[in-house]
């Protein structure tokens, strides 16, 4: 009854509305000289949300609707991922030796500190260049003339490219960030402090052998020896199966 005093009648009627309708039909007799007030006690309008959730049927396919401001601020970032200032392979090596830049480390602090990061590398979170409270925790960890060249890194070149925007509508001229971050700075063989501890988790395949790589450099000698001879110890094992089989 409420769908159709909405859709038949443009009846703003909620659900309350439509049973109050139902009942009073059903109380008074269709008769000649009767006659019956019924009081609508809500409206469709604060239900929008339910019935949108529960009979999508009703409204149709709809695209999400994404704030025009949104969609602006996505393309400039989209635009910045691939413009000049995001560096990867061997721009990252040249933009270290000829600007001689200051690196950014962004991600939390506990990860600076408990995992591998570049060496002589600053820690400035994402959360002290976007929040102007936590800034004055961090204050000395990026420098004061802003012309200065810079160049961020986080884990995967995700917080990184944030900063480097946040930090260019600051004024900082010369900021540049490394895309895949730190999975990037190890495969270039880039000098590195807190050797022995872990990349960040791998989300891919590529960053899973980026691992892999990093595991295998840093298990020691005796285990690496004792793999070495396993691993030649299966080989003649296999061999010698086969030619048995032969």
């Amino acid at each position: 009854m409420c769908l159709r005093l909405n859709q038949e009648a443009s009846i703003i009627a909620g659900p309350s509305s439509g049973l109050n309708l139902v009942a009073a039909l059903k109380a008074v007799p269709d008769e000649p000289g009767n006659c019956a007030v019924v009081i609508f006690c809500d409206d469709i309008w604060k239900y929008t949300n339910s019935c949108a959730k529960h009979l999508p049927e009703l409204f149709g396919s709809r695209e999400p609707q994404i704030p025009a401001a949104l969609k602006s601020l996505e393309k400039i970032m989209e635009a910045a991922k691939i413009g000049p200032d995001s560096l990867k392979g061997e721009e990252v090596r040249e933009y270290l030796a000829e600007a001689n830049p200051v690196v950014v480390d962004v991600r939390p602090a506990e990860q600076f500190e408990g995992g591998l990061r570049a060496t002589g590398a600053r820690s400035l979170p994402l959360p002290g260049i976007m929040d102007e409270a936590l800034a004055e925790e961090y204050d000395g960890s990026l420098p004061r003339d802003k012309e200065t060249p810079l160049l961020l890194y986080c884990n995967r070149g995700i917080a990184s490219l944030t900063a480097m925007m946040m930090l260019k509508s600051m004024g900082y001229s010369h900021v540049k960030h490394v895309v895949d971050g730190m999975f990037e700075w190890w495969r270039l063989s880039l000098p590195t402090e807190n050797s022995g501890m872990p990349l960040p988790m791998a989300q891919n395949d590529v960053e899973k052998s980026t691992v892999q790589k990093l595991s295998l450099i840093h298990i020691s000698e005796p285990t690496r020896l004792l793999s070495i001879s396993y691993a030649v110890f299966c080989l003649k094992k296999k061999k010698k199966k086969h030619l048995y089989i032969k």
